[in-house]
């Protein structure tokens, strides 16, 4: 034997109030709100990366640590970007807009190097014990930007009440692949291989912009630039037993992201109507 009490949710969102204290309960259809770009959302991006590696590759003497050769090159680190979003706006007499967004990204871009260092530089004991005594890092499974996310501030106007246009800023991370061989020698003209396999997280900064326009009920649709600097990766893996050489790289890590996303923006007046 048991009493009990339930709320029931009307899948329409109606709202079920007596009209006066004596009278029956009546069917109240909900108020629909007007509009706004405050509030929560959640979306997606897709988009493409044209970044760049800039890596200064260092030769050293593996027992004095005296530099023997130094070299530098750029590369691009390209690739396909795609992740999901969220974030809240806030709007000052309707036209000011400052907004927060949070994102994390996958990222598919890779850059492939090869740095040398000459023979008679790197290995001058062993010329002529092997046809070719330099040394040489390749990156043989490339240099990979895994992922990223940010956390920005955003500003902008409402140009019309369907379109916004913004700029935004704030910080960024980064998990950096780098993966190849150093092949060298030992003293007698024996090759030894040193194996590169790092994975580093750097924390940067995002700065960019876009325009977002409402496209039917709460869903938008925006297009946005960023800007992205992980700062230097730094990779300086032990050198293989008896080797003649060490190496160390220095990686500058850059990104100019282009992407296209759809967000959904949570009305807290949608469910519930008001008097």
């Amino acid at each position: 034997m048991r009493v009990g009490l339930n709320y029931k949710f009307d899948p329409t969102g109606a709202v079920y109030a007596p009209a006066d204290a004596r009278a029956p309960l009546l069917l109240k259809a909900p108020m629909l709100a007007a509009w706004t770009w405050s509030g929560l959302y959640v979306g997606g991006t897709i988009g493409y990366s044209g970044g760049k590696s800039d890596t200064d590759t260092a030769f050293s003497d593996p027992v004095s640590g005296a530099e023997l050769f130094a070299t530098s090159r750029s590369r691009r680190l390209d690739g396909a970007v795609g992740g999901a979003q969220a974030g809240y706006n806030w709007l000052a007499g309707g036209v000011l807009l400052a907004g927060v967004e949070g994102d994390l990204n996958y990222a598919g871009q890779r850059a492939k190097l090869n740095a040398v260092c000459p023979g008679e530089i790197c290995n001058p004991a062993i010329i002529g014990v092997v046809d070719d005594p330099s040394a040489i890092a390749q990156f043989e499974q490339g240099q990979k930007l895994e992922w990223f996310a940010t956390l920005r501030g955003r500003l902008g106007v409402v140009a019309t009440p369907d379109a916004i246009a913004y700029v935004t800023g704030g910080l960024a991370v980064g998990e950096v692949m780098t993966a190849g061989t150093v092949l060298g020698f030992d003293g007698n003209g024996n090759a030894i291989n040193t194996i590169v396999s790092s994975h580093n997280t750097k924390a940067g900064l995002a700065v960019g912009g876009g325009i977002e326009g409402r496209l039917a009920g709460n869903w938008t649709a925006k297009i946005e630039y960023l800007y992205l600097d992980l700062g230097t990766v730094t990779v300086i893996p032990a050198p293989a037993l008896n080797s003649t050489t060490a190496v160390a790289f220095n990686s500058r890590i850059t990104d100019n992201i282009l992407r296209v996303g759809v967000n959904y923006k949570f009305d807290p007046y949608d469910i519930w109507g008001n008097d």
